[in-house]
């Protein structure tokens, strides 16, 4: 009868091999089925990274022999236990005799005087402590009572690492900038190279707002953050702010943590938190509202008719106030002031105001008084002053 399943082989690079219980070697593939009681074989150059039913993630480096017990697949108290290979030596001595070991005498960090050992060590990290009393679980016991050629300060003590976490921010951009760029993160590096796939998906923005796309994103081992681009198509229609979503899936090595990226296009011109976000000169899509001309009337004439204009983006409704102040013409006495505010239904492009004008009989050189606009939505003003000379 087979030895019962324990895990799989999730990654692996060069040459690995495993040890049956029965003494036949054979190669190691990504995706293999671990048993308990092999032996793990990687040769120089090569790395892999087991999966463990328990939940347990196990990478070993080249050069090494692993037995798979309990002692490594089993649930560990602590995320990380490394050492450097002064500390090995003394831990082998405690295992051997069966001595309990007390994590808080080990330093904080996994770097030790003898560099030579660091460095064959590798992958140096912070030993994280909590001022708690255990065993270091590990496939050191092992090793050490069944394995003659086992030298501590020569071979690395293997890290058990949880998979990191990799998750994706949400942006607001302009439509004019032209590119979204997402940020996809890992929560600490691995030791191996992972990956994850990403998809775009539409929102209130369409696939003519922005360019479609899949992909995958790959980290290197020390890498823990990426970027991704989605071209944006700045199509001169004001449409408000649109939305678009950027979800990660196929997660290789990694777990995904916040799998939803959202990006808000914020439409040239458009408000976010109540300020209008303008893009460079030139690219607001906004209807555009004007006054004439400056004009001249003679005070017989009564009264004087001025336009609001719409321009542009014709087909959306807008709103503007409007008012008169007085230049060199008194208000009240040589016109009459006006406020108020006006309405632009979609399609409509221009709208006429009255003012009456005094005729007083008074000889009077030329003066005059202006017309303002002011506080427009959904609109530019782009020419908001008119002069009037009586």
């Amino acid at each position: 009868m087979s030895s019962k399943i324990i895990g799989h082989v999730a990654q692996l690079t060069g040459s690995v091999e495993v040890r049956l219980e029965d003494g036949t070697i054979r190669l190691l593939q990504a995706g293999d089925q671990l048993h308990q009681g092999e032996i793990i074989i990687t040769h120089s150059g090569a790395n892999v990274r087991l999966s463990f039913l328990t939940g347990i993630k196990l990478d070993i480096g080249e050069n090494k022999e692993v037995l798979l017990d309990e002692s490594v697949f089993r649930d560990q108290e602590f995320e990380e236990e490394v050492v450097d290979g002064s500390q090995l030596t003394n831990l082998v001595e405690q295992q051997q005799d069966s001595e309990d070991i007390n994590l808080d005498e080990l330093p904080a960090t996994a770097a030790g005087e003898d560099q030579q050992a660091d460095e064959r060590i590798g992958r140096a990290t912070e030993y994280e402590r909590e001022g708690r009393e255990g065993h270091v679980d590990t496939h050191l016991t092992d090793l050490a009572r069944n394995n003659d050629s086992f030298e501590p300060e020569k071979d690395a003590l293997l890290i058990i690492q949880n998979e990191p976490k990799v998750s994706i921010n949400d942006i607001v951009i302009q439509e004019s900038a032209g590119l979204a760029i997402f940020t996809i993160s890992l929560s600490e590096p691995a030791f191996s190279t992972t990956s994850v796939q990403y998809t775009t998906v539409t929102g209130t923005a369409g696939t003519s707002d922005f360019t479609t796309q899949t992909n995958t994103v790959d980290f290197a081992p020390g890498v823990t953050s990426q970027t991704i681009t989605v071209r944006i198509n700045d199509d001169g229609l004001f449409e408000g702010a649109e939305t678009f979503r950027v979800l990660l899936n196929n997660p290789k090595g990694v777990v995904i943590s916040d799998s939803e990226g959202v990006a808000t296009i914020v439409d040239d011109g458009s408000m976010e938190g109540g300020v209008p976000v303008l893009g460079p000169e030139g690219q607001d899509d906004r209807p555009k509202l004007s006054l004439g001309e400056d004009v001249s009337i003679d005070e017989s004439a009564g009264t004087l008719s001025f336009t609001i204009s719409k321009t542009g983006a014709t087909g959306i409704n807008a709103t503007v106030n409007y008012s008169t102040s007085a230049g060199t013409a008194t208000s009240g006495a040589d016109f009459t002031p006006v406020s108020g505010q006006i309405t632009f239904a979609p399609n409509e492009i221009s709208k006429t105001i009255t003012i009456a004008i005094t005729d007083d009989n008074i000889d009077e050189t030329a003066e005059t008084f202006q017309i303002n606009l002011s506080n427009a939505v959904n609109a530019v003003i782009s020419d908001g002053v008119q002069t009037v000379t009586i």
